[in-house]
């Protein structure tokens, strides 16, 4: 059969369409932000802004949303019924999907991971969470008791750098039983690592990676903070690759160079004006399996904390990574 040229001409130039169109629409799905590449709402850790939540909540809510987030992790209920907290979060229209919520209670009758956990379970589904993240390591059994000249933070640090593999192994073992619970409860489960948890045990392994190896991943996840990570002097990107799967969610947390410590020591920055590059980051997290991406914002604060997340939003959510 003869090919008709004005046939075989417009099958060539419609394939070279196709093709094109193909290159020009991978190419312009690359030059998209990450965060709308992918789909994925860039929330915020309220503890940044702890003093001002405390003081005002409806209005600091408000002011957050207006920044832009759209989503928010909580530090536990800030003292307000899950009812009333709800309600908040309604009215400034953000949505809770992650809550800190620590081991032991903070105070008589406060929620926490110890004991029955339908309090949290009922308070965490109005509000509409379905991560329960739990931010600290537990104590070990008959830890040093506080000191008189000592604040809160240098006993838990010291504590922290005290504990030893076994110490470890039973925070792996605590997690999993409530782990194991949550999920029987439609919730998933986190751990939040600050800096101690990178201090070399003997023998070179580290409290998280014992955590890590000790837990079940069908139960146990992990939120990798980035910011502690580095103050630590650790490679985020390695960290990463060699536990690929284990961290579903990210504090995103800028550093200043100069701090290297296992001891809650860190010099925090609006993400962006740090070390970390962002751009190599993002991706490698999307690609080891995180999906919740938070941004924080911890003292010592260089400028207003409130300022400083509004310039990391813009500069995460418009970068091409």
């Amino acid at each position: 059969m003869k090919l008709d040229r004005r046939v075989f001409m417009t099958g060539i130039s419609a394939g070279i369409a196709t093709l094109y169109g193909q290159a020009y629409a991978a190419s312009g799905a690359m030059k998209k932000p990450f965060f709308q590449r992918h789909n994925l709402s860039l929330g915020m850790q309220i503890y940044s802004l702890i003093n001002e939540v405390t003081a005002d909540l409806d209005g600091t809510l408000k002011e957050v949303r207006k920044i832009g987030f759209k989503t928010i992790e909580l530090a536990g209920f800030l003292d307000k019924p899950a009812l009333e907290l709800r309600k908040s979060l309604d009215r400034a229209e953000l949505k809770c999907t992650s809550i800190h919520i620590p081991a032991l209670p903070s105070r008589p009758g406060a929620i926490s991971l110890t004991g029955q956990l339908g309090p949290l379970v009922k308070a965490a589904q109005i509000v509409g969470a379905r991560t329960i993240v739990m931010p600290r390591y537990l104590f070990a059994p008959g830890a040093d008791l506080r000191r008189s000249d000592e604040s809160q933070l240098d006993w838990v640090k010291r504590v922290g750098l005290a504990m030893t593999r076994q110490d470890w192994e039973r925070n792996a073992d605590f997690m999993n039983d409530v782990g194991r619970r949550l999920a029987n409860e439609g919730l998933r489960f986190s751990y939040h690592n600050q800096n101690p948890e990178f201090a070399p045990l003997p023998g070179g392994e580290t409290g998280l990676e014992v955590m890590l190896r000790h837990t079940n991943p069908a139960f146990v996840q992990f939120e990798l903070d980035v910011g502690w990570a580095v103050a630590a002097g650790l490679d985020p990107l390695s960290l990463l690759k060699a536990h690929k799967g284990r961290f579903a969610q990210m504090h995103v947390k800028d550093m200043l160079p100069g701090t290297s410590n296992y001891a809650f020591v860190q010099n925090p920055t609006s993400a962006g004006d740090g070390q970390i590059d962002w751009i190599t980051v993002l991706p490698a997290a999307y690609a080891a399996g995180v999906r919740d991406f938070f941004v924080e914002q911890d003292p010592p604060h260089r400028s207003e904390p409130m300022g400083s997340l509004a310039r990391s939003f813009r500069y995460l959510t418009s970068l091409v990574a």
